[in-house]
């Protein structure tokens, strides 16, 4: 069972990073960039989206430990990947780092949700289990 797991991330993790620029770009996207060309307004943002992620980020540790499918790990295993992945994203740019850095580690973020989203579109119940993220 472990094997297909991780056959099925592989996949998937595969699949994120195949992922057209096109396809990244969400509310939360455009947010992102919005900030990184006029930081004045950032602080309250960064702010807002952290406490979101971090929520999220609790919520999801505390299903993917009462996941039942492989289906369901992977998709958990991404989702809290790409959260931790924006969640130093958001850290980066609070710290004034350098935009190719906050770029880069949102889009590994994005990428691995913008996966999920796929995955789940055709499987109702992760959909239904996947649905604070959505």
């Amino acid at each position: 069972m472990r094997e297909r797991s991780d056959d099925l991330l592989t996949h998937w993790k595969a699949r994120a990073d195949n992922l057209p620029r096109t396809d990244l770009h969400t509310e939360l996207w455009s947010a992102l960039l919005i900030h990184l060309a006029d930081p004045s307004q950032k602080h309250e943002w960064i702010r807002v989206t952290e406490e979101r992620f971090s929520s999220l980020l609790e919520e999801y540790h505390e299903a993917e430990e009462r996941s039942t499918s492989d289906l369901e790990r992977v998709a958990f295993t991404l989702l809290l990947d790409g959260i931790e992945s924006w969640l130093e994203a958001l850290d980066s740019l609070a710290d004034g780092a350098a935009t190719r850095t906050i770029r880069r580690l949102a889009e590994q973020g994005q990428r691995n949700l913008v996966a999920v989203q796929r995955l789940s579109e055709n499987n109702p119940s992760l959909a239904q289990r996947l649905m604070a993220w959505q």
